[in-house]
């Protein structure tokens, strides 16, 4: 019987990592986690050169729906 990586912890952490990375700004915007104002502020650059550090720093709130958004791409167990 084949193994279900997507149970394990290390495979949702892994894979989690990797939808951050593909995320686009329509993504964070349908989500309520940026706006129109984060293509002029630079929030959105910010993220897309680094967006585990700005993860890190963003608001309480935001980083919730985040990862909410995350958590709805994972594969389902």
């Amino acid at each position: 019987m084949p193994r279900n990586y997507a149970a394990e912890p290390w495979y949702r952490f892994l894979n989690g990592m990797k939808i951050l990375l593909n995320l686009d700004f329509h993504d964070l915007k349908d989500r309520g986690i940026m706006d129109a104002a984060a293509l002029k502020d630079g929030q959105w650059e910010k993220f897309r050169a680094d967006p585990f550090r700005w993860m890190m720093h963003v608001e309480d709130d935001r980083a919730e729906k985040l990862y909410a958004l995350i958590e709805a791409r994972q594969p389902k167990i």
